[in-house]
Formats: structure tokens, sequence, C-alpha cells
């Protein structure tokens, strides 16, 4: 079955009536964006409020920009108030927004992303903390840090990575629960589900354990409205490239027709 996600039409409260009415039209998920304006946590914990079923993903916070066990805090505090609900998607970003806005070097990215995913998945499962890395080292070596156990551990987050690069995109098979597709290219698709697939067959897993949420893009969008398998669902225009609550009415009703799991990510208006 296709699932829909979408994106809030607009940060502010009268969006949460837009959302309530998308999730009783059987929308799947909200996905919170994060670059250098808004961050993708606090809008998902305001909607949280709103919703009931629909999960909650952030699409997706900037690895470097919080130490990986405040995002594990952050994951489970999401989980906590939306019962359940919450995806956890991370990203790299680049070295223009974690060097010019949050002043971190922007190296080893697929270091980065293994290790924060195991120190987050190490505080979640209630372990006690005690990692050695090649970028984090917990507690700090020669300090008076010690190895914490989280009392709140919840059990479980599930962890989605958006991925490009090759390394980063084996990486994705082999420790997430899911691939953000942001560049998603649908006549490229084996590009990005190949090395998917290796990293997650090395690690005894298969490219079906692995959700693909696909973010189509604006100027892609016009090319996949004319295919056999999307001319009916959704249309934009050039002028106004966001999906109406007509949209996704009709959207959702075709939905349930699809052959396909994969989670398509579309962009929203409230007008």
């Amino acid at each position: 079955m296709l699932k829909i996600g979408i994106f809030p039409p607009a940060l502010e409260p009268s969006a949460a009536s837009f959302i309530r009415d998308a999730e009783k039209l059987g929308v799947d998920s909200l996905w919170a964006p994060e670059a250098w304006m808004y961050d993708a946590l606090t809008p998902l914990a305001f909607f949280a409020s709103a919703t009931e079923q629909m999960r909650l993903a952030t699409g997706c916070v900037q690895l470097g920009a919080r130490t990986p066990a405040l995002l594990a805090m952050s994951a489970l505090t999401m989980q906590k108030m939306s019962g359940g609900r919450f995806i956890l998607g991370v990203g790299t970003s680049g070295p223009q927004v974690m060097e010019g806005w949050h002043g971190v070097r922007f190296d080893k990215p697929v270091t980065r992303t293994r290790e924060t995913i195991e120190i987050i998945r190490t505080i979640v499962s209630g372990e006690r903390l005690s990692y050695d890395g090649a970028i984090h080292q917990l507690p700090l070596p020669d300090s008076q840090g010690r190895a914490l156990r989280s009392p709140v551990a919840e059990g479980e987050v599930p962890i989605y990575i958006a991925s490009m690069g090759p390394a980063n995109l084996k990486l994705t098979g082999a420790a997430s629960d899911g691939w953000i597709g942001t560049a998603f290219l649908p006549e490229s698709a084996d590009i990005f589900t190949d090395p998917i697939r290796e990293g997650a067959e090395a690690a005894g897993r298969s490219l079906a354990d692995i959700e693909q949420p696909t973010d189509y893009e604006t100027k892609r969008i016009s090319a996949e409205i004319n295919s056999s398998r999307f001319q009916t669902v959704y249309s934009f225009s050039h002028t106004n490239p966001y999906i109406t609550m007509d949209g996704i009415r009709r959207t959702a009703s075709l939905s349930s027709m699809a052959k396909s799991a994969t989670t398509i990510l579309i962009p929203t208006s409230s007008r």
C-alpha cells in the first residue's frame, strides 16, 4: 500500500487544523524539515497534540548541531509525548550549514552518522552509555564523567537517514530503519537502492527491512504526474507547486490501490 507523507503547510497554530484534516483522510506521516530557519523537533511536539495516529518525523535533523545524547533525549521525549509515533530522521547536511551556521567542522560525515546512531540506540535501549569512537568518546577520557544509563528508555526509536553518497547509502542499509530520498530520481532508482541493498545484505538484512520515503522534487513532479503510475493521483503547476487539501483527498483515496510500500512525501498548502 502506498503511504502518503506531508510537510506542514506552515509553522503556525492554524496549520494544526489542516494537519488534523489530512490525518482524517488517511495521510500516514508528517515531516518537519530543518535548515537554518526553524528547527525540526519543536513543530512536531506541537502537532503531536493535534493528531492521534499520524507518524511524526524529522526530515531531517542536522548531525553535529546536537550531541548524540541530546538527540536521544529529544527522541525519547517525542516518543513519550506522541504515544510512540515519532521517527528520528537524521542527515549530515553540508559544510555551508555545519561550518557556517553551527560552527562544527564538516568532516567524517559517514562516521559521524554511524556513531550517532550507535550512541542513540545504546541510550534508547536502556544500556549504560560507554562509547569509544573516532569522533565521540563517552565518558570523556581523563574526565570526571560517568557512564550513565537513561531512566526513561523506551526501547525503540525508528531512525531514518537522509543519504546520497554510496558509503552513506550502504550505512543506511546496514544501520537504519528507513531511507529519506531527498534527491530521488525514479528513472535512476538503482543508483540509490543498490548501495542500500548491499549494506542491508552485508548486515544480514534485506532492502524490504528499510522504509524509503521519497521526496519528489518540484522539478520532477510534472514528469511523474504524466507517467502511467501517478497521472491520476495528484497534480501540480509550476506557479503553485503544493498539494491542497483536495489534492490530499484524491491522493489518499487512490493510495490503497498502489502496490508500492513506499511513502511519498509531498509539500502542502492550506490555501
